[in-house]
């Protein structure tokens, strides 16, 4: 499926970027990477899928995989002339990143940016953060929505928070902080 990516008819490249979207593992991690220029919206949107069930294996990737993948996230997030595949690849870098691409999603969230895009890197920040159960990278995001003025973000971040977080025992004194 890997070899077919580099096909010359864009239904074959389309017909195997779908099947790697749902059986893609480490071994065709970097085809999958190179194959991301591909002209064709719905390939990429496909791959970044295949991406994506790569990575939910934490072991399958190397440190300089997963950096990899990081920075073609960042790019595709950044530049890829489709909606549909940057907000994609906003839910992706929200679903296998850390606070390192907090940073980039709310660029995405504060530009100029279709709609899906700014809802989707939204939604990508507010779960990295939740999911790092830090007061400090909460306490720091809410001192950048605050100079930002984005009050009703700032408001949804605060309430997510305090959801979330008095399920886990540990973090419940910190609830009452948020």
């Amino acid at each position: 499926l890997a070899v077919l990516l580099r096909h010359s008819s864009k239904a074959v490249r389309q017909a195997a970027s779908s099947a790697l979207e749902r059986v893609a593992d480490a071994t065709v991690f970097d085809s999958i990477l190179d194959s991301l220029d591909d002209p064709i919206p719905t390939i990429r949107f496909s791959l970044l899928g295949a991406l994506s069930h790569i990575a939910t294996d934490n072991k399958a990737l190397t440190e300089l995989q997963k950096q990899k993948f990081f920075l073609k996230l960042d790019t595709l997030l950044t530049r890829d002339a489709d909606p549909g595949v940057r907000s994609r690849a906003a839910t992706i870098m929200g679903e296998n990143s850390g606070t390192v691409a907090l940073s980039s999603l709310w660029r995405r969230v504060s530009a100029q940016e279709d709609l899906r895009v700014q809802e989707k890197a939204w939604t990508a920040m507010v779960d990295i953060i939740i999911r790092q159960k830090s007061l400090e990278t909460l306490l720091q995001w809410d001192r950048v929505l605050t100079q930002a003025t984005a009050t009703d973000r700032r408001i949804a971040l605060l309430a997510e928070a305090t959801l979330q977080w008095k399920k886990i025992d540990e973090l419940k004194e910190v609830v009452t902080i948020v």
